[in-house]
This record gives C-alpha cells, structure tokens and sequence, in this order.
C-alpha cells in the first residue's frame, strides 16, 4: 500500500487537475458515468492509498464483497457494489488530527490519480432513509453514518472503477475512509 503522490496528467492542455474536475462536475446534471475519463495514472495495488504521514489505519473491514451507498447532485443514490475496505484513519500516538489536512491530502492524491469528485456534503434524506429499511453492513462499520460530511470520488480505469469515500466532522479524532473497487 503507498501514498501516491505523482502529478496526474491532463489529457487536455492547459487545464489545471481541479479545472477538469470542475469541468466535468459541472456538465453533469444526471449521473452519466460514461461522462467521466478513464485515468492514465498508474494506480497501485488494492486498496491503493495508505494514511498519510503521522496517521494511520485502524479497524480494518476488507471484504470480498459489499454494497455501499454513493449519492450524486443531492438527489441520487447509487448502490455500489465490489471489493470493499474500510479504516479509521487515526494520528499515530501522540499526535494531533488534523481534519482540514488529512482531507486536502486525501483529496488531491485521489484527483492527481484522475479521480473525479461525485459528491461533497451531508448524508442526503434518500439515502438516510435508505439506510434506515436496508440495514447495510457497511454502516455498521463507520462511527456513525448520519450526521457526518461525505467526499466521494470516482477514478476510473480500464479494469474497473475505483470508488473512494471519506466521512468526517463528527469524530474530531479521526475520518472513515472507505474503498469500492467494482470490476467491469
């Protein structure tokens, strides 16, 4: 597992990473995930990013299959389902968290692999009540899923997509952080 730090490059010149994003997000008014690019970026191995330096992972779920909720525009909810992994990212020993760090870290290393951000915000009411009838395993796994802000990115690549997921401002000691990796 590693850190991945190298500069995601832009199939069109002159754009910055976040003006792509940007781009793409704001062009997007139904989930069209033909509308996103395949990435370049070499990847890594599965769950492809360790904590950053001075945290680490703790409480680790890796399951050979799980469904997970992702939301998209506030309104839709898309069930996911794949190779799962979840950790409580936690400073090592000693140290304080960070949140405002360890989310701009995790942030620009998922776009800089040519991630794109899906979703940015608070649990919408659908999936909340969708959570609430299915029970999913997954939820059982966070701290609490409800009243938490989400980030969740998509990279996708030629084998399958990469879904990221990062849940904080609840517990100030630490974030979820959740993978997807669902094969084509």
């Amino acid at each position: 597992m590693f850190f991945y730090s190298s500069c995601f490059q832009s199939s069109q010149k002159g754009l910055t990473d976040k003006s792509v994003n940007e781009n793409i997000q704001s062009s997007i008014t139904e989930f069209d995930i033909n509308s996103i690019p395949i990435t370049n970026s070499e990847i890594g191995e599965y769950p492809y990013l360790s904590a950053p330096k001075g945290y680490q992972y703790i409480n680790e779920h890796n399951r050979v299959y799980e469904e997970k909720y992702f939301f998209y525009n506030d309104s839709l909810v898309m069930t996911i389902g794949g190779q799962y992994y979840h950790v409580m990212v936690l400073p090592i020993d000693g140290q304080e968290f960070s949140e405002t760090s360890v989310v701009k870290n995790y942030e620009e290393t998922i776009l800089q692999l040519g991630g794109v951000l899906v979703y940015s915000g608070g649990i919408i009411n659908k999936a909340t009540d969708l959570l609430r009838k299915n029970s999913m395993r997954y939820a059982k796994d966070m701290y609490d899923p409800y009243p938490y802000n989400y980030k969740q990115f998509l990279v996708r690549t030629s084998q399958g997509n990469i879904w990221f997921e990062l849940c904080y401002g609840l517990n100030t000691k630490g974030l979820d952080f959740t993978v997807i990796y669902e094969k084509r």
